[in-house]
C-alpha cells in the first residue's frame, strides 16, 4: 500500500527544473508585492513634489526632478526585484530539497503506519480465530458430556463423570479469565445453581437428569458468553 502510494505520487510529480523555476518566480513576485505599498507611497510623494515645485515654486526643474526621482525609484525597485530573484534562485533549491525530504518522511510514516495497521489487523484476526477455535472445542466437549452421561448408571460412573465435568468447568473458567472477564467466569461457574432440582427417588435416571439440567445451564451460559464477548 505504501509503495503504491509512493509510485503514484512519483508519476504525478512535475520535473524538478519546472518546479524550481515556478517557485523562484512565485517567491520573487511575493517579495515584490510585499513592497508595492511603499512603491505607491513613493510615487505619490514624487507627484506631490512635482506639483508643488511646478505650481507653487514655479521651478523650471520640476519635470527634470520628477524624471530623475522616477528613474531612481523604478531603478531601486528593479534592483530589489533582481536581487530577490538571485537570492531566491539560491535558496529555492534548498527549500525544495527540504520539502522533498519532509514529503519522503511523511510517505514513509504513512507506509509504516499502514503496515502497522495491517499487522494489527492480522494479529487481531489470528487471535479471533484462536479464541473461536478454543471456545468451540470447549463447547463441543460440553456437548460430549450429554452422551457420556447417558451411559452412567453406577456410583463409579457418576464419580468419573463428575471429575471430568469439574475439570471442564475449570478449563472454561480459566479461558474466560484469560480474556479478562472475571465476572463472567464467576457467572459461568455458578450457572448450574439455577438448574431446577429433580424430585423423587434419586435412582440413576434421576441422577442423570439432575446432572443434565446443570450441564444445560452451563452450556447455555457459555454459548451466551461466546455470543457477547468473542471478537
Amino acid at each position: 500500500m505504501g509503495i503504491a502510494l509512493v509510485q503514484s505520487l512519483a508519476v504525478e510529480r512535475v520535473h524538478y527544473r519546472t518546479r524550481a523555476g515556478k517557485r523562484i518566480l512565485r517567491e520573487t513576485v511575493a517579495f515584490f508585492k510585499s513592497k508595492i505599498t511603499a512603491l505607491y507611497i513613493a510615487a505619490i510623494g514624487l507627484i506631490v513634489t512635482f506639483l508643488f515645485n511646478h505650481f507653487y515654486l514655479h521651478a523650471k526643474t520640476a519635470a527634470q526632478l520628477l524624471g530623475f526621482g522616477a528613474f531612481m525609484l523604478l531603478g531601486s525597485y528593479g534592483i530589489s526585484f533582481f536581487g530577490a530573484f538571485i537570492i531566491n534562485a539560491m535558496r529555492v533549491p534548498w527549500l525544495l530539497d527540504v520539502e522533498s525530504g519532509e514529503l519522503v518522511n511523511a510517505l514513509e510514516q504513512r507506509a509504516v503506519s499502514a503496515e502497522s495497521r495491517a499487522d494489527e489487523s492480522a494479529r487481531a484476526k489470528q487471535e479471533s480465530e484462536r479464541l473461536h477455535n478454543s471456545f468451540g472445542t470447549l463447547m463441543q466437549a460440553g456437548v460430549a458430556f450429554f452422551s457420556q452421561l447417558a451411559q452412567c448408571q453406577t456410583e463409579a460412573d457418576f464419580a468419573s463423570w463428575d471429575r471430568h465435568f469439574k475439570t471442564w468447568l475449570d478449563d472454561v473458567r480459566q479461558a474466560i479469565l484469560q480474556m479478562g472477564y472475571k465476572t463472567d467466569s464467576v457467572e459461568f461457574v455458578r450457572a448450574g445453581e439455577a438448574a431446577e432440582p429433580v424430585r423423587g427417588v434419586m435412582d440413576f435416571r434421576n441422577k442423570q437428569e439432575e446432572r443434565r439440567r446443570v450441564l444445560t445451564k452451563h452450556q447455555d451460559n457459555l454459548a451466551e458468553f461466546a455470543r457477547r464477548r468473542l471478537p
